[in-house]
């Protein structure tokens, strides 16, 4: 669904060695272990990347974890079950408790080896990506964003940028979103991250209301 812009700078040298945390939520189901295949294939190209798989799971699922194994990528894999109270919601937050245990991991891994260097991407198992993106992401100074394709009926989903700033959207769904960006089209630092969790605000909200 993506396509790095044909216009990219080149990266520095500093930049290149910019790790990237790619944090992908998923859940038991029958496509669960060939949407993973498809995706870690693709991270198999990237350098310098963790690839954080966060299971919304009551137990390790072991196929995920032997193909996680066998994909030789370097990865940490979590779980990160949906809390009960939220089961019988008719808009459930799905994938919102497995990340949230992602990003804290992140924290919790940067604050043991004293570096709050890298980048974060939500990488969902059902997209498919250009591994050329992974690269291209390392340049991300706070907060980046980017089209992602072929959403909501519309070629693409993407921010609006003019002279440098976003001064707009174009996309299919909007509702109440102040900032109407898909999951997969933003990227930021662990130093933002990190600067987040000293303010005590790094969870995702569980609905739009608690944005």
């Amino acid at each position: 669904q993506h396509q790095p812009c044909s216009n990219s700078r080149e990266m520095s040298d500093l930049e290149k060695n910019v790790p990237v945390y790619v944090i992908t939520a998923t859940y038991p189901r029958l496509e669960q272990l060939a949407e993973l295949t498809r995706l870690g294939q693709t991270l198999k190209h990237a350098r310098n990347l963790m690839w954080i798989v966060a299971d919304d799971a009551p137990a390790p699922t072991k196929q995920v974890m032997k193909l996680l194994h066998r994909l030789t990528v370097t990865h940490k894999y979590i779980l990160g079950q949906m809390p009960r109270r939220f089961w019988t919601w008719e808009a459930q937050p799905k994938g919102v408790a497995n990340r949230n245990n992602a990003l804290n991991w992140i924290l919790s891994h940067t604050d043991q080896i004293r570096d709050d260097s890298g980048v974060v991407y939500f990488a969902d198992d059902d997209n498919s990506y250009d591994y050329r993106l992974f690269e291209e992401i390392r340049k991300t100074k706070k907060i980046s964003v980017f089209p992602v394709g072929l959403l909501s009926g519309r070629p693409v989903s993407t921010p609006i940028v003019k002279k440098g700033k976003v001064i707009g959207y174009y996309e299919g769904w909007v509702g109440d979103r102040e900032f109407p960006i898909d999951l997969a089209g933003f990227a930021f630092t662990v130093q933002l991250l990190n600067q987040a969790a000293k303010l005590n605000n790094v969870a995702m909200p569980t609905s739009t209301t608690d944005q």
